[in-house]
């Protein structure tokens, strides 16, 4: 039997203030925006926790460019590849989301689907989605690798998003909506298999302080 001893670095303390300000501005970036339901968008409740929030998230960035052990190093996220990945997937999440938000409402007041039914409904955009991933990783990816696959599934996503916007009272859904969720699900699986493959790109390393003369 082989052991293997791991080598840890004793050297790294955790970014504590670092921290107390992500998770403070976080907190109140999020308890803002549910105070917006139910205080007015003027009301200092809502606007004034967003103001906070946002100072902050600001505090927090300037403490990682301070500390010598950051939570978040910022050439992790300033890195082009991986930058823009992350983007894609915000992006296509936030669309998700809100699909999911819209249709449910939609299916359960206005076709009269039960919650049972309404989460049955979304099967065929996750399928879409998983047969999109699987054939991009494996064909289109390594064949184009995945920069054009980002803006064509973009493009599949934002035309499905553009159909589902003329459903009515009237729309059924294997007429009007089951065609707008696979497609919707074929352009997310291409932006989530290529953006995950282009956030693990290396960035480049922290240039090691130069040894002290002894």
């Amino acid at each position: 039997m082989l052991l293997c001893r791991t080598v840890q670095n004793t050297n790294v303390n955790l970014d504590i203030p670092g921290t107390l300000l992500v998770s403070a501005g976080l907190f109140c970036l999020v308890y803002g925006f549910a105070n917006a339901e139910s205080h007015d968008w003027a009301s200092i409740a809502t606007w004034g926790l967003l103001a906070v929030g946002g100072v902050l998230l600001a505090a927090f960035t300037w403490w990682q460019t301070r500390t010598a052990h950051p939570l978040l190093p910022l050439r992790v996220v300033t890195h082009r590849n991986r930058a823009a990945s992350f983007i894609a997937v915000l992006i296509s999440g936030a669309g998700m989301f809100g699909v999911f938000l819209f249709l449910t409402y939609y299916l359960q007041q206005s076709l009269g689907y039960t919650p049972v039914k309404t989460g049955l409904a979304f099967m065929p955009m996750v399928a879409a989605l998983m047969v999109t991933s699987i054939v991009a990783t494996n064909f289109l990816i390594p064949r184009v690798g995945p920069k054009p696959v980002v803006p064509l599934g973009m493009g599949i996503a934002a035309a499905a998003l553009v159909w589902m916007t003329t459903l009515d009272l009237t729309s059924t859904y294997a007429s009007h909506i089951l065609p707008q969720l696979v497609v919707l699900g074929a352009g997310m699986g291409l932006i989530m298999s290529a953006a995950m493959s282009l956030a693990p790109t290396v960035s480049p390393p922290r240039t090691p302080a130069s040894p002290r003369p002894r």
